[in-house]
């Protein structure tokens, strides 16, 4: 970002916006009869702000310092409000999906099928001929 003659790293940008809550409040937050905004509400500023403030990496960097575990067990589902970065982030860190078993016969059934990713699974057994039927 450019100010004036001063050049901000976004790096710098980004651990300066991490420190800010990610409440995802339509109205601001009240804190000690002080009103404070969501680092959300900074995205209006510019576009710059905006590509920062949603992308993943910035997601890890606020979600990290502001969303610890015992909160996340006890309601699990405001992230469905979030942006997809903070959605995708708060996945991969803290609901551990796993699927256990065989590729079912079945699969050849997604006819509109363009992309299947099983890294990190658990599936095991042979690979169903199946498979090789999909045609795009």
């Amino acid at each position: 970002m450019n100010l004036g003659n001063i050049t901000v790293p976004t790096e710098i940008l980004e651990q300066a916006f991490s420190w800010i809550e990610p409440q995802l409040a339509t109205a601001p937050l009240t804190f000690f009869g002080r009103k404070h905004r969501s680092v959300l509400y900074y995205r209006r500023l510019c576009k710059l702000f905006d590509s920062i403030l949603t992308s993943t990496h910035f997601a890890q960097l606020n979600l990290g310092r502001f969303l610890p575990r015992s909160i996340l067990r006890t309601d699990s589902t405001k992230w469905f409000r979030w942006p997809s970065s903070y959605r995708q982030v708060y996945c991969s860190k803290h609901l551990k999906i796993t699927v256990v078993g065989q590729i079912p016969a079945q699969i050849m059934l997604f006819q509109n099928l363009v992309q299947l990713r099983l890294t990190n699974g658990s599936l095991v057994g042979i690979i169903p001929p199946e498979l090789g039927r999909i045609r795009r």
